[in-house]
């Protein structure tokens, strides 16, 4: 007999899912050709998995090129300690986007970046992840100073 946290955070495939869910899950299966396992864990509320794809959305059409937002999602996923989000940002950096392994390895491993800005940013991220959204002045000075060295 299952649980209702078990019912509740069961991955779901397009047949299992809410009807509401499914053309959305049909949608993500075309996209990725797979459903990853927070999508179909999602799928269980209709509304959420609606709300994640529009919060998704919204990220994209932010300021940060592909590139730099799948490293603050890697950067993101190491900081929580995250496997599975770890390889699949990791993955997706490689194979999708073509990032150089050794960029990917440094941050996966909490080593230093060669390109300031880049490490700035994701010793950035890293510390708003540890300390749930506060960052010491300096990390915040020491990135936008790298931004505004580049812009200058």
């Amino acid at each position: 007999m299952s649980t209702a946290a078990e019912t509740l955070f069961a991955p779901l495939a397009i047949v299992t899912a809410p009807d509401s869910s499914k053309p959305i899950l049909e949608q993500i299966q075309k996209c990725y050709r797979f459903i990853p396992n927070l999508m179909a864990i999602l799928a269980n509320s209709p509304t959420a998995l609606q709300g994640y794809l529009a919060l998704d959305a919204i990220w994209e059409d932010g300021s940060f090129p592909p590139w730099e937002r799948q490293l603050i999602l890697l950067a993101a996923s190491v900081e929580n300690e995250c496997n599975y989000c770890v390889a699949v940002h990791s993955s997706i950096a490689k194979n999708a986007l073509h990032i150089p392994t050794q960029i990917i390895s440094a941050i996966a491993n909490n080593t230093s970046l060669t390109d300031g800005k880049l490490n700035a940013l994701i010793c950035l991220v890293k510390e708003l992840v540890r300390e749930r959204g506060y960052a010491a002045r300096l990390a915040f000075r020491t990135s936008l100073q790298l931004d505004t060295e580049k812009s200058g």
